[in-house]
């Protein structure tokens, strides 16, 4: 593998010569070969990929479909940087590593993601739905990855999520491809998306901050109701109390009285 590694460093320049080496060094038994060969082909691009037409791009994307966890990456990563050349073998294949699977690594759905956005506007467009999907992905990243690309290649309705564009499709109605969106659109684009997400992220935290205070007016209003019930219990146990007291004291003072006039009642006999 330390061959593999030379390659690497002779970049793109080496394709001409190395490319078949490199397409069987990505079977090879051992591991390191296998993903050394593969950083070589990314490095390389898409010089590999025309220097064994019809071979290499097929074993790329079987490593990214069949091979180890580490593999796969690295052969997304290789899709990614061969790129237009690679699309009709490949993106097939791409687009279905974008849907999410259980026990999948979720980093290779986003590599994906980006392979399948490097492959020009009209391979977007043509997967447009797996990539409107993936915007609902509970990863974050790949989800930001399937906004970019979708945008880059003027997918609108697909931007929307893929229940619109589900239902353009079964209005029989087709999306023309507006022109390419150049850097400075790309960029005012995403500021525009960024405050969208910041002004939705300020309605979602006045929101929450909106019930919370609700929630605690209503719990000061629970805890003075229950203080002014207990004021009040407090007070009509208190007036019993003094009820009873002034009933004792009339009885005590009634009997006195009667013992007095028992007495004086006595002593006039």
């Amino acid at each position: 593998w330390q061959a593999v590694l030379a390659l690497i460093a002779l970049g793109p320049g080496a394709a001409r010569h190395s490319a078949t080496q490199l397409v069987k060094a990505i079977t090879d038994p051992d591991t390191d070969v296998r993903n050394n060969a593969m950083k070589a082909i990314a490095v390389m691009g898409a010089a590999a990929a025309e220097a064994a037409p019809g071979v290499l791009v097929p074993a790329v994307v079987q490593a990214f479909k069949t091979g180890g966890a580490e593999l796969q990456r690295l052969a997304a990563i290789a899709l990614k940087s061969i790129g237009p050349v690679a699309a009709p073998e490949s993106s097939d294949a791409l687009s279905r590593g974008t849907r999410p699977k259980p026990g999948q690594d979720v980093e290779l759905r986003r590599l994906a993601v980006v392979a399948l956005g490097a492959m020009g506007r009209d391979v977007v467009a043509q997967h447009q739905m797996d990539l409107a999907k993936a915007l609902e992905d509970p990863y974050e990243p790949v989800r930001k990855e399937a906004r970019a690309a979708l945008r880059a290649a003027g997918c609108q309705t697909a931007l929307k999520g893929s229940m619109a564009l589900f239902q353009q499709i079964k209005n029989g109605k087709r999306q023309a491809l507006p022109p390419p969106l150049d850097e400075k659109q790309l960029a005012e684009e995403e500021e525009q998306r960024r405050k969208r997400e910041q002004e939705e992220q300020e309605r979602t935290e006045n929101e929450a901050k909106r019930r919370r205070e609700e929630r605690e007016q209503q719990q000061q209003q629970q805890q003075q109701k229950k203080k002014e019930e207990q004021e009040r219990k407090e007070q009509q146990e208190q007036e019993l109390r003094l009820k009873r007291e002034d009933e004792e004291r009339l009885q005590r003072e009634a009997a006195a009285a009667a013992a007095a006039a028992a007495a004086a009642e006595e002593v006039d006999n």
